[in-house]
């Protein structure tokens, strides 16, 4: 390490979040070390290449700056691992890993006038079940949509997933019959009152189009 890059680590802790990201907080990071490059200096004295080496740039960057690849994966693989392992062999594919990424970030922009502002994936290799890509969610570092809880292993209602078992269980047994009328309305069993995703209900009609159907 030389003697510019010890100087300039010895200041980031003192405050890493003021001064690494923007071109303000590296000025303040260069400021600081140009104060502690001054005593050192002053007591030890330096060769003209350190001198320059004090003198050059600082390349810092904020932590989600960095290129960070499949971060929801790597917080997976650190959680599951027992050992200390120096090396960890995994079978996702990076270049299939930023196709997928690429992929909900068009989808969010597409209709994220709807409402969707997250989203997640897992891609699976069917002939072997190995793990290509693994999205946890739209964006890592993005606070608002809680982006550090992975989509791909969150617990979650399965919603409308569930219509097609339900409504097939219930011709098997009887309680309806393809001509049968539902309620899209609102209900309650106890305190839990489902709705629709959008908050409205659509009154009687043929087949499940809500959240909740009462026959």
């Amino acid at each position: 390490m030389s003697l510019g890059e010890a100087v300039t680590l010895a200041v980031i802790p003192q405050s890493p979040a003021a001064r690494t990201g923007n071109g303000a907080q590296q000025e303040k990071l260069r400021r600081a070390r140009a104060r502690l490059a001054a005593l050192w200096l002053a007591r030890h004295g330096a060769t003209e290449m350190e001198r320059r080496q004090l003198d050059a740039p600082i390349g810092a960057r904020a932590e989600f700056a960095m290129p960070w690849l499949a971060p929801h994966f790597v917080d997976a693989l650190l959680a599951a691992r027992t050992g200390r392992a120096a090396n960890v062999e995994t079978t996702l594919d990076a270049s299939l890993q930023k196709m997928v990424e690429r992929q909900i970030h068009r989808y969010i922009e597409e209709y994220g006038e709807r409402g969707i502002r997250n989203a997640s994936a897992l891609l699976v290799d069917s002939r072997d079940m190995q793990v290509k890509a693994w999205v946890g969610s739209a964006d890592y570092w993005n606070q608002s949509i809680d982006g550090q809880v992975d989509g791909v292993l969150a617990k979650r209602s399965p919603g409308s997933a569930l219509k097609p078992l339900i409504y097939a269980m219930a011709l098997d047994q009887g309680v309806l019959h393809p001509r049968t009328i539902l309620r899209d309305s609102p209900t309650s069993f106890g305190p839990f009152t489902p709705e629709n995703f959008d908050g409205r209900f659509f009154g009687p009609h043929r087949g499940g189009r809500g959240a909740h159907s009462q026959p």
